[in-house]
């Protein structure tokens, strides 16, 4: 947008100098790459997608099993009474889901790590962990992409030099 020489002589810009451009390569680069960004923005813009997961998985995760657990103690609460056989199914069933709910409380914990790159090996352990959950069953196929993804990014020299 500067003034254009003509014969020695200053001219006003023109038109179309003026107008700004529209759809071309430069609007995508202005986007990704218009300023420049710290390493800590660049390695929270790589954890952001794994942090928002393990967070979503927790607390979806610990509400599943205090649901359950309610659900749990309801139903069998009444039939246990007297009865060592349905007592003992209980406390088991009981037992199983407060380690569950244990475990997505940890990976919700996790994930809030993460989203801030704070304790490293403690994501990196419940990354593992959720990508472990693969062979718990037919669903937890649906959590093992997500430790995949964490484990990728953790990996990542500069999300690793960023993490306290």
């Amino acid at each position: 947008m500067s003034d254009s020489v003509d014969e020695g002589r200053l001219t006003e810009p023109s038109e179309q100098d003026r107008r700004p451009f529209y759809n071309d390569i430069r609007d995508d680069y202005d986007e990704n790459f218009g300023r420049d960004r710290t390493s800590r923005e660049l390695a929270l813009g790589k954890v952001r997608g794994p942090a928002t997961a393990f967070i979503v998985l927790g607390i979806m995760g610990a509400l599943a099993a205090l649901i359950g657990l309610v659900a749990v103690i309801i139903q069998q609460h009444s039939q246990a009474i007297g009865n060592g056989e349905r007592l003992a199914i209980m406390v088991m069933c009981i037992v199983l889901l407060g380690l569950a709910l244990a475990f997505f409380l940890f990976v919700l914990y996790a994930g809030i790590n993460m989203f801030h790159l704070r304790q490293r090996r403690l994501v990196l352990v419940a990354a593992f962990l959720v990508s472990g959950l693969a062979i718990g069953g037919a669903y937890a196929i649906l959590f093992f992409p997500f430790g995949i993804w964490a484990l990728v990014v953790l990996f990542q020299t500069e999300v690793r030099r960023e993490f306290r």
